[in-house]
């Protein structure tokens, strides 16, 4: 766990987003400190025809019905579950 980490998060929860991401309305907090909640976005999934055969280029060996949706971006998560995910950060 770097010293940085704790001295600069000091929040319990984090919101996570793409600099493009705007918020119009307060988001509910439904993370808890064991499960993340990431947002849906479905024109970013592979599934969608348009979007498919660039996601099979970079994945060849998956077929596009097993691979997941583009994300999770924005993600609300607990500083434990963050520092899990990412202990080189």
């Amino acid at each position: 766990d770097m010293k940085e980490f704790r001295e600069r998060i000091v929040e319990r929860y984090v919101y996570i987003a793409e600099t493009d991401h705007l918020l119009r309305h307060d988001i509910p907090n439904r993370a808890t400190p064991q499960l993340a909640v990431g947002y849906f976005f479905p024109y970013m999934s592979p599934k969608d025809p348009k979007s498919g055969g660039i996601a099979q280029k970079w994945l060849p060996d998956t077929k596009v019905a097993d691979m997941p949706p583009v994300g999770p971006s924005p993600i609300l998560i607990h500083v434990d579950l963050l520092r899990a995910v990412t202990p080189l950060w």
